[in-house]
């Protein structure tokens, strides 16, 4: 019983607030480097679009746009999770990997491992 009591407060200790996922939301703009030598990865301009999600405190979306000759070109759209108290975005993509940020201020910094624990992008964007 004492187990449970002191889960559920450690589970509180790390839930984001609305006000702190709010906080995330709009535009961020930066770089996504490729950190291994596949000829299909290329070093990109990013922009990402993050709303925070209306019913779950803890979740937003983050669309993960490139920039290619001076426009927008869609990547791809996640639900991704926000942990307070470790000020982290997880962006889950099966089968390949996890994005992973860690929020500090006006920027994010982190990037994309795949499930075989190879970093494949660092990333750092920040508030546009």
């Amino acid at each position: 019983m004492i187990a449970l009591a002191a889960l559920a407060a450690l589970a509180a200790l790390a839930a984001a607030t609305p006000a702190q996922v709010q906080s995330l939301a709009g535009d961020w703009t930066g770089t996504s480097v490729c950190l291994t030598g596949k000829p299909a990865c290329k070093d990109e301009t990013v922009v990402y679009h993050v709303a925070a999600d209306a019913h779950d405190a803890a979740r937003l979306t983050v669309r993960m746009n490139k920039i290619v000759q001076g426009s927008e070109e869609e990547m791809a759209t996640f639900a991704c999770t926000y942990d307070g108290a470790a000020r982290t975005v997880v962006c889950d993509m099966p089968p390949r990997g996890t994005w992973r940020f860690v929020v500090q201020g006006s920027e994010w910094q982190g990037g994309l491992t795949l499930r075989d624990g190879t970093a494949m992008r660092l990333v750092r964007v920040r508030r546009r």
